[in-house]
């Protein structure tokens, strides 16, 4: 048996879905080759089959489930059906918790924020600005961002703004790169998916400019992830104002006791709390895993009062 910390994670990729799994470092070709021979099962299976169904008889009967029971890694990621079916198998530690139906619990729609929770930016927002523009860039950007942030503006004309009213040097144009930087957690991103598949409506509540909603469908691919789009320049209002929420619980058409809202900002959460919502304070960049836990926990049929 190996210790969580000797483990590395790696990505494997079938039939298009994403998986991370811890494994040990003298064992990843071994799983690359079971993954090139999931792969093959899964495009020869006959129709019908769930794509869990292939992958579990694949890492049952091949090398997968030799490597399992030797090593026992603690996966970080698989299918909810397929950690079930494997690990009843090969005795495998199950890390992530599966999520409770929609109809066992009083929750019908699931509140996500982007920078921090569904994506990591490394890092914190203000350190970026100053190290990019310098302190007083920085703070004319916070100062000001609120136009932009509720579709107003844009973020090229607040940019060229702040970049004549301090005099600096660089240009607009350079400046707005730095907003082009977030990783995807696949995750998060596969919680989102498994929430929407138990039944609840998910919503993408994230205070976005023009410019960055457009990067983010465009080159991180968020169109489609969630069941409701909840860009603050698209609505008019960001958070932490509560016409925010207000819109979104419309949207999402759910009263405010029946939504579960999730960001990584103090100040959002605070207010996210005072128009009713149940709300989780998630450390910025903490990863899918805590995330997956903390909405499990929040939906569980005992939850059943507002928290955070």
């Amino acid at each position: 048996m190996v210790n969580d910390e000797e483990l590395v994670p790696i990505e494997l990729k079938v039939a298009g879905r994403l998986y991370v799994l811890s494994v040990p470092p003298d064992r990843i070709e071994i799983f690359r080759e079971a993954e090139r021979k999931v792969a093959a099962s899964v495009a020869a299976r006959a129709p019908g089959r769930g794509l869990s169904e292939a992958l579990a008889g694949v890492l049952a009967a091949s090398v997968m489930a030799p490597v399992f029971h030797r090593c026992a890694p603690r996966p970080a990621y698989l299918p909810t059906e397929t950690l079930r079916e494997v690990g009843q198998n090969r005795g495998v530690s199950i890390s992530q918790p599966v999520i409770p139906p929609a109809s066992s619990t009083p929750v019908r729609a699931v509140l996500l924020d982007a920078d921090g929770v569904l994506q990591l930016i490394g890092t914190p927002w203000g350190e970026a600005l100053t190290r990019g523009g310098g302190p007083a860039f920085a703070q004319a950007m916070i100062d000001g961002e609120t136009d932009a942030l509720t579709g107003r503006e844009t973020l090229t004309e607040l940019l060229e703004r702040v970049v004549k009213s301090l005099g600096l040097e660089q240009r607009a144009s350079d400046l707005l790169e730095m907003w082009h930087r977030a990783t995807p957690d696949p995750v998060a991103w596969q919680l989102v998916r498994d929430l929407r598949e138990a039944g609840y409506t998910t919503v993408l509540a994230t205070n976005q400019q023009w410019e960055r909603r457009a990067w983010m469908r465009e080159q991180l691919g968020y169109d489609g992830l969630c069941d409701i789009d909840g860009y603050s320049c698209t609505l008019g209002v960001a958070k932490p104002d509560a016409a925010y929420f207000h819109r979104l619980l419309e949207l999402a058409r759910v009263e405010a006791d029946q939504a579960l809202f999730v960001d990584d900002s103090a100040t959002n959460i605070a207010a996210a709390r005072e128009v009713g919502l149940r709300t989780i304070h998630h450390p910025a960049d903490a990863g899918g895993e805590l995330l997956r836990r903390e909405v499990a926990q929040a939906l569980t049929p005992a939850a059943s009062a507002p928290h955070g």
